[in-house]
């Protein structure tokens, strides 16, 4: 088994993350939009000791993650105000609107991102060193694994004794399932830990 991120060989079982694939697919009718999901199967994967590291280095410093949110919703700060110049020169009164919502967006999706980023930083300061490594593993496993599968997208439940610690209905909402499928993954991972 090789690390998922840089597909060094694997040296140990530290982070090796055994988890419940869910797959979600978007099904459009003339009522709207639904989620059709189904638990999918479980597999493992391995993170290297050496990248859950430069990933709990990137949580603590916070800055790259910054800078990348800066440079995306910032840029609807300029965008917006150059709007409003433009819509103002050629006389298009309605046209400012779209200035000022772009700005409004801009700065809110701005100042959330850096207040996520940042109470993700202060999350893994508090941990110990041993947990950090873990959750930082998590993270990389997260931001590696495949998200997509044809058509469906992809979510992934870790098979740990931490789920098993929240009530079925958290499980909707930390990991986006519906409640029936909650409830199935649920006694999955409890079949599979027992």
């Amino acid at each position: 088994m090789r690390c998922l991120k840089c597909q060094n060989e694997k040296v140990s079982d530290e982070y090796l993350f055994p988890v419940i694939t869910v797959q979600t697919l978007a099904v459009r009718d003339i009522t709207g939009e639904k989620k059709v999901q189904a638990l999918g199967k479980t597999e493992r994967y391995y993170v290297c000791r050496e990248c859950a590291r430069q990933q709990l280095n990137k949580d603590r410093e916070g800055t790259q993650k910054i800078k990348k949110v800066i440079v995306r919703f910032g840029s609807l700060i300029p965008i917006g105000v150059l709007v409003i110049v433009l819509a103002t020169l050629f006389n298009l009164g309605p046209v400012k609107y779209v200035g000022f919502f772009a700005i409004i967006a801009g700065c809110l999706a701005l100042f959330e991102n850096i207040k996520r980023i940042n109470e993700r930083k202060k999350t893994i300061n508090k941990m110990n060193e041993t947990q950090a490594l873990k959750e930082s593993a998590w993270q990389v496993l997260q931001e590696n694994a495949p998200k997509k599968d044809g058509e469906n997208d992809i979510t992934y439940i870790p098979i740990d004794k931490s789920v098993l610690e929240h009530k079925k209905g958290d499980l909707t909402i930390l990991y986006n399932l519906l409640p029936e499928i909650a409830i199935e993954a649920y006694k999955r991972i409890k079949k599979e830990l027992s």
